[in-house]
């Protein structure tokens, strides 16, 4: 039965409860370091407000109330709220409207809960005994200016927003508050898409590892910084944003072997301020690969081409699917050719790069060493929601 809102008028002149002592059914549920999630209280004769109720009617006495409010938002400047509330009476009505049904809601002041917003219908005959709240606010109450601490369930005779000239039963209760945390864990460390348990360096040489990570508590993070620390070993630290409540992330750190021992370990962590994951690897020094040879390079079906010379990459271009659009229109599809800058090859034979243009953006990854490439990607992202990606392999083809 779909209940209305009060208005501002009506919010000022609200009544409050005493609260029942301690012991009828308040309780604090948190985990880790609480953010409000939820508020629920289960309301029974236990709860019932002092001089209750005032009619033998059973139509107009309140058997019990389940309340249940879901909060998102906590900590930003737009909290929402979901009520979800049911309510059974003694017995059925005895007329259509027989009274006033309200649901409060209110904030602790000592021993008494004043309310702060209000929930009503009707009762009647044809209705039953069985009446539901269900809304978020602000369309069905008032924002409130910190979350509700208590809750009251009343009948009275206030039929029309008229005020009430008689109380006919109150349950009144602490509100029950489920805190929780985000729970991060780090789930992948790679290079060049492939999972990493012994990270193998090249001393003196930055490289680049993906690091992915997912939250799976029910509150968001707040904006993440992944780091890495070890002997011998040095990280530039990377910052994203936020991770939503179940959902995934990932970012990528430059690590570069300073040391000089054989063997280490590299420490990541990510992390808030609040809440963190630590991953940690064995990192192995080794010897440079093979350096790249010159000469010009092609993939198998010749879809990407590119020479090297000097040391460097040069004229790479791949020619592979592009895809733009999407909802509501459906996708186009076009075969185009991309072109990718020259680039210096590192010590270690890998290739991490990315370029940008006026409206677009490029990245390309590989590994040579002599005459082969392994583990190439480009990506290309433009204009029109067009996105292409192509993995490829190549070989020297000639001087």
């Amino acid at each position: 039965m779909l209940a209305a809102v009060a208005t501002p008028a009506q919010a000022s002149s609200l009544p409050s409860f005493p609260l029942p002592p301690e012991g009828g059914g308040s309780a604090s549920i948190s985990a880790g370091a609480e953010v409000l999630v939820r508020q629920d209280a289960n309301l029974t004769v236990a709860n019932r407000a002092g001089g209750m109720p005032t009619s033998s009617v059973p139509g107009r006495q309140l058997a019990g109330a389940t309340i249940k409010v879901e909060t998102y938002g906590q900590g930003t400047s737009t909290p929402t709220y979901f009520v979800n509330g049911a309510v059974t009476l003694a017995g059925v009505p005895t007329s259509d409207p027989d009274a006033e049904l309200n649901l409060g809601f209110g904030h602790r002041k000592g021993t008494v809960c004043e309310l702060a917003a209000l929930l009503t219908t009707d009762t009647g005959d044809y209705w039953g005994t069985r009446y539901e709240f269900v809304g978020y606010n602000p369309d069905y109450f008032p924002t409130p200016s910190r979350p509700w601490e208590c809750v009251a369930v009343f009948l009275d005779d206030s039929f029309s927003g008229t005020p009430p000239t008689a109380t006919y039963d109150a349950f009144v209760a602490p509100l029950v508050d489920t805190r929780e945390s985000p729970r991060l864990s780090v789930t992948r460390v790679d290079l060049l898409g492939q999972k990493q348990k012994t990270l193998r360096l090249v001393p003196g040489v930055a490289t680049r590892i993906g690091v992915s990570f997912r939250n799976a508590g029910k509150v968001a993070t707040g904006k993440l910084t992944v780091k890495g620390s070890g002997k011998g070993i040095r990280v530039r630290s990377q910052r994203t944003g936020p991770l939503a409540s179940e959902s995934s992330g990932s970012a990528s750190v430059p690590v570069r072997l300073t040391g000089r021992q054989k063997k280490t370990s590299l420490r990541i962590v990510v992390g808030d301020g609040s809440t963190r994951a630590v991953r940690k690897l064995r990192v192995v020094r080794v010897k440079p690969p093979r350096r790249p040879l010159a000469g010009s390079y092609r993939s198998p079906s010749g879809n990407v081409r590119f020479d090297v010379r000097g040391g460097r990459m040069i004229g790479w271009t791949g020619t592979m699917t592009t895809r733009c659009g999407g909802f509501p229109d459906p996708y186009t599809y076009s075969t185009n050719t991309y072109s990718f800058p020259s680039r210096k090859i590192p010590r270690n034979g890998i290739l991490q790069t990315s370029a940008r243009g006026s409206n677009y953006g490029t990245s390309l990854r590989l590994r040579i060493v002599g005459g082969k490439v392994t583990r190439g990607l480009f990506n290309y992202a433009g204009p029109a929601r067009c996105s292409a990606s192509l993995a490829f392999e190549a070989k020297r083809a000639g001087r």
